[in-house]
């Protein structure tokens, strides 16, 4: 990219990927879904960061395997704030 972008971290948690799987969709009905969708995440999250992202914010997650169960995911969720 021709500039940097900063993201601010809002949800960190392990889940599983045969139950919890909405933490990797992509496309949402409108923005009051998204917006259920980011407080569901702010409300999993194992450290609590007292953020809620903004409702138009560009969000990344980043998943990596555990070593608990084939199905484990430890998953880091972050909003774009600039």
């Amino acid at each position: 990219p021709e500039k940097e972008m900063e993201y601010g971290i809002f949800s960190v948690r392990e889940i599983s990927t045969s139950k919890d799987m909405e933490v990797y969709t992509i496309e949402f009905a409108g923005r009051e879904d998204y917006k259920d969708f980011l407080g569901r995440q702010v409300r999993a999250s194992l450290q609590p960061s007292g953020q809620m992202p903004a409702d138009d914010a560009a969000m990344i997650t980043l998943s990596t395997c555990t070593s608990r169960s084939e199905e484990g995911r430890f998953i880091v969720q972050a909003a774009r704030i600039q």
